[in-house]
């Protein structure tokens, strides 16, 4: 302050204010373009006069203010390209980039708001991941820019936005209806803050790898997919137990929440640290830390620990403001940090520690369950952090690691796989000599053998051969009614069956076998008995959300449709809540598929009704 005073003692206010005013312009180009519409502005209301200086000045002070308030301060490491306007009469490419600049031709528009938006449409390609538009198709592409030019409009109020849908969107939705789709899912993740700082954060991320990799490929549906895993995260509801990493190629993206604040008081930063660490052990290249205000101060205080921890960057800090929070529709604030890992430092001392530790491929080695889950569990080999998937803890179809591993145990195990690059190691407990193939001589197609059936897989049944050669056996092979119903499947588990064998594959150590396969196809006679439009009774055996299964003379199972019980009105509309198992219904048969071995029926009331 006292050299101010000493400054208007010497130089006088005027010169002093003038410094500070060029100081500030110099400092920020933008507000310079905005002091010169703001000049121009009431030459050219009046007169016209300056118009192109005023339009050019007033276009590129807007965009320019949007692109560094709205959208540069949320990426990482994002060049801050000025928009500078040229007009031109002849057709010429719209857009350049000329000494950090983008050079916009433009033709003049009487509407400043359409030649904001038309600026905004040229600009963005080149601004915003320009790097991954050869990856992706266009219509993500345009998608990307659209949301972004929505977000503009929104700021220059209700005549903003008339224009913004009248000359840009309907435009480019009227040819494209999957485009209107992709822009509400993107509007949806701005809403909740997600679009700007994860979204074209890892799209500029990516777009950087595959260009240095020179990759050609289309990778549209993979980044479909990852805003569809955004949009999990965002719209779970309070207490919903959601999946935080996402490493579907060529995204590999890991998010932590911090929202319990009492977790946090009474469990310190070791959980977070560790969780932390377990999704760079993974390969995650960049972590999503996302605070709320309850868990402000545990989010600075754990960003000041993870400062002094070299393997990782601390790589961006956002502060948000008013989003939409999960389904409590609740505007609200909340702080990110972006986070990577320090490549050169980990992977050296990762090296090193492989290197110590006589740690190789195919060789086997002691290790302790740390964490377990179902899809995989966290082991301490050595010291090091590895890594097995449920699949790979046995050779009998495992669902779960939680099936074979226990937590804090020690096993022997056989690592798989080591990557470099990520810093990961992968284990097996699949060893060669309890390969099942080796121990048991597996059978042939068309071979009748003994099973016994020993678990449910989805819509297969795991049985095994002489005790030891595990087979599957599809649901759908059990008869010749596809429709099983389920508790009568659960009621096979423990029973032994004589089936044939229909597919050996030696390369997937994989075995099929069928029951029905035993018997003769009875659908053809079924079709020839119960023509449409046949009289029957039935008795319910099954009820689900879409339809009604039914048996008809003990031994067809029939499918009645949702239609036709909603169509029959009364206590049918209700059905999931009014009929029960074994309630006898007066149908007749509306079709037989042969091929699909399946029969629909109808009730009889409606047989008669318009």
């Amino acid at each position: 302050m006292n050299e101010f005073i000493k400054l208007f003692g010497v130089y006088g206010l005027p010169t002093v204010c003038l410094i500070v005013f060029l100081f500030l312009i110099v400092q920020d180009p933008t507000r310079g373009e905005k002091l010169q519409a703001l000049v121009t502005k009431p030459f050219y209301r009046m007169c016209r006069w300056f118009s192109k200086t005023h339009i050019s000045s007033e276009v590129s002070s807007s965009l320019n203010m949007f692109y560094n308030n709205k959208i540069f301060n949320l990426l990482v490491d994002k060049n801050k390209p000025q928009i500078k306007i040229k007009w031109v009469t002849e057709s010429e490419d719209p857009a350049f980039t000329k000494e950090g600049n983008i050079i916009l031709r433009l033709k003049e528009e009487k509407d400043q708001t359409r030649n904001i938006l038309n600026a905004a449409k040229f600009s963005l390609p080149l601004i915003i991941c320009p790097l991954v538009r050869s990856n992706i198709h266009h219509s993500y592409s345009t998608a990307l820019d659209l949301t972004l030019m929505k977000k503009l409009s929104n700021n220059m109020g209700r005549h903003g936005k008339a224009i913004f849908k009248q000359y840009f969107l309907d435009p480019e939705t009227s040819q494209d209806k999957t485009l209107g789709v992709l822009i509400q899912r993107l509007v949806e993740l701005d809403n909740h803050g997600f679009f700007i700082p994860v979204v074209l954060n890892e799209l500029e991320i990516i777009g950087e790898g595959l260009y240095a990799d020179s990759n050609p490929n289309d990778y549209t549906s993979e980044a479909i997919k990852f805003l569809e895993y955004l949009l999990e995260i965002v719209n779970r509801k309070i207490g919903d137990e959601i999946e935080l990493n996402y490493t579907e190629k060529p995204f590999s993206v890991g998010t932590m929440l911090l929202a319990k604040s009492h977790r946090a008081d009474t469990q310190g930063l070791r959980p977070y640290l560790k969780r932390l660490q377990i999704k760079i052990d993974k390969g995650i290249q960049s972590i999503y830390i996302i605070s709320f205000p309850n868990s402000y101060v545990f989010f600075d205080k754990l960003i000041k620990t993870l400062r002094s921890h070299e393997s990782l960057n601390i790589e961006k800090l956002i502060n948000t403001v008013d989003y939409t929070i999960n389904e409590t529709n609740k505007k609200t604030n909340f702080k990110i940090a972006i986070i990577s890992s320090n490549n050169i430092f980990s992977n050296d001392s990762f090296k090193e520690r492989i290197i110590t530790n006589n740690i190789e491929e195919g060789k086997r080695y002691e290790g302790t369950v740390e964490d377990v889950s179902e899809k995989e569990a966290l082991i301490n080999l050595h010291g090091l952090r590895a890594y097995i998937k449920y699949r790979n803890c046995s050779w009998n179809y495992p669902t779960s690691c939680k099936d074979f591993l226990e937590l804090n145990k020690e096993y022997e195990f056989e690592v798989e796989t080591i990557e470099w690059e990520t810093g990961t190691i992968f284990l097996s407990r699949k060893f060669l000599e309890l390969d099942p193939w080796a121990l048991k001589t597996p059978p042939s197609n068309g071979d009748e053998i003994k099973i016994k059936v020993y678990s449910k897989l989805n819509n297969r049944l795991l049985c095994f051969y002489d005790e030891k050669l595990p087979v599957l056996l599809p649901i759908t092979e059990l008869s010749w009614q596809p429709n099983n119903i389920d508790s009568e499947v659960i009621d096979l588990i423990g029973t032994e069956l004589i089936v044939e064998v229909i597919q050996v594959d030696t390369d997937k150590k994989e075995i099929i076998v069928s029951k029905r396969e035993l018997v003769t196809d009875p659908w053809p006679d079924i079709h020839t008995a119960y023509p449409i439009g046949k009289e029957i009774h039935g008795k319910v055996c099954e009820i689900q959300e879409h339809y009604v299964k039914v048996k008809i003379d003990e031994s067809i199972i029939a499918i009645l449709p949702k239609e036709s019980l909603q169509k029959a009105g009364y206590e049918y509309s209700d059905f999931q809540n009014n009929l029960v198992v074994d309630q006898g219904l007066d149908l007749f048969v509306s079709k037989v598929f042969i091929a699909k071995k399946k029969m629909r029926v109808d009730l009889r009331r409606n047989k008669n009704a318009p």
